[in-house]
Order: C-alpha cells, then sequence, then structure tokens
C-alpha cells in the first residue's frame, strides 16, 4: 500500500519534469505574441490532467487491488480510489510547481529529490507520528503523503473493531538456548574467483552454514584464504 503510493507518486512527478519545462518555452512565446495569458495556459494545464490520471488510477486498481486481496467493498473501493487519484493529482502537481519556480529542468530535479525525502521520510510509515520529534512533528502534518496514507490505511481498516495484532519484542519471558555443533568434520575448497551458490529447500540450513563460516556460531571455526 505504502510502497504503492510512494513509487507511483514519484514515477509520476519525475516524468512531468521535462515535459513542462519543454512547454514553458511555448508559453513564453505565445504570451508574448498575445495569443493567450498565463492564467488561461495555467488553469487548461492544471485540467488537462485530470482526466489522464483518471484513466491512469483506474487501470492501477484493477491491477493492485484484486492482487493484494483489499476488501471488495464497493465503498472501501470508492475511497481507496478516491485517495489514490487525489495522490496522483499532487505528485503531478508538485512536478509543475518545482518547473515553474526554478530556471531549468536540472534545478527542478535537484529539489524535487528533497521532496522526495520529505515525503518519504514524515509520512508516518518509517517513522510513525508518536516517535516523531516533536520540533519535527510539523513536517508530519505539512506532509501531503501523510494525509494519503491515512486515507488508505483508513479505507481498509477504519471499521474494523477487532484487534490486530501487532509483533513486538516480548519481555521476561525465559527460553533455554542450548548450543548443538551441527558440523562436524566438514572441510571444503573453494578456488579464488568462483562464484558458489548454495541451493536447497527453505530451513535447510544455508543461513546456518553462512553464519558459521563467518564465525558468527563458532568463534573457533576458521576459514583460510591462503588455499
Amino acid at each position: 500500500m505504502y510502497s504503492a503510493m510512494i513509487f507511483l507518486g514519484i514515477s509520476n512527478c519525475s516524468k512531468v519534469l521535462p515535459y513542462v519545462a519543454i512547454e514553458r518555452t511555448v508559453m513564453y512565446r505565445e504570451n508574448f505574441a498575445g495569443m493567450y495569458s498565463s492564467w488561461a495556459y495555467s488553469l487548461a494545464q492544471v485540467i488537462v490532467e485530470v482526466p489522464y490520471l483518471f484513466i491512469k488510477t483506474f487501470i492501477f486498481m484493477m491491477i493492485i487491488y484484486p492482487m493484494t486481496g483489499y476488501y471488495g467493498l464497493a465503498y472501501k473501493v470508492s475511497w481507496y480510489f478516491y485517495v489514490t487519484f487525489c495522490s496522483l493529482l499532487y505528485y503531478n502537481y508538485l512536478g509543475m510547481l518545482l518547473v515553474s519556480f526554478t530556471p531549468n529542468y536540472m534545478v527542478a530535479t535537484i529539489l524535487s529529490s528533497g521532496f522526495y525525502t520529505t515525503f518519504n521520510l514524515f509520512a508516518g510509515f518509517l517513522i510513525p507520528e508518536p516517535q516523531i520529534p516533536k520540533w519535527w512533528i510539523w513536517l508530519y502534518f505539512l506532509t501531503p503523503t501523510s494525509c494519503s496514507l491515512n486515507g488508505l490505511l483508513t479505507s481498509q481498516y477504519g471499521d474494523i473493531n477487532k484487534d490486530i495484532m501487532v509483533f513486538t519484542k516480548l519481555s521476561g519471558v525465559k527460553s533455554s538456548q542450548t548450543k548443538i555443533s551441527i558440523i562436524n568434520d566438514v572441510s571444503g575448497i573453494i578456488k579464488p574467483g568462483r562464484i558458489t551458490l548454495l541451493l536447497g529447500p527453505p530451513g535447510c540450513g544455508k543461513t546456518t552454514l553462512l553464519k558459521a563460516l563467518s564465525g558468527n556460531l563458532n568463534q573457533s571455526l576458521k576459514v583460510s584464504h591462503s588455499q
């Protein structure tokens, strides 16, 4: 849910930058010739994105929504569509704004990376709202991605009264940790420059073998690089 929103939004914003930069040159020429005013061009540029993004959101929903197994209720689908559509709109309009306020496309691209980082960091996913420092919490409320994430989560789980289990670290629970030896008298040679592939079903011990070779399981295990 969050990854799709961020990826699709950043992709839209980055792709709209070069087109708006090229169109701005044409707008300067037409405006200088008295063909139309700047506000008419800006209004048309904003409106023309609406049907295009509406169709794009519909195609995105047709693929992602049933694939991820979200609720099929009509009002949940409608709210998810609305939030996704609005998210794509403000990402596109952000790209237009950056090009309008910067001298060229390169400067707009540099500034956009800062917005991407802010939108990602203060969306409330990587760092939840209660854990954001007080002197940075204003960015959480100012960032539109936090509203999008809250809207997407509310559209699916806002009316659920059941307890949602969250995986947390248990404290005060004792467990027996007995070390056992699983590798005895095993040796092998891997020639330098050779790529060695470990194959096997899940749970067969591939990760355990790598930990053993790195010395994390048994410090007495030695790996020689001389041969």
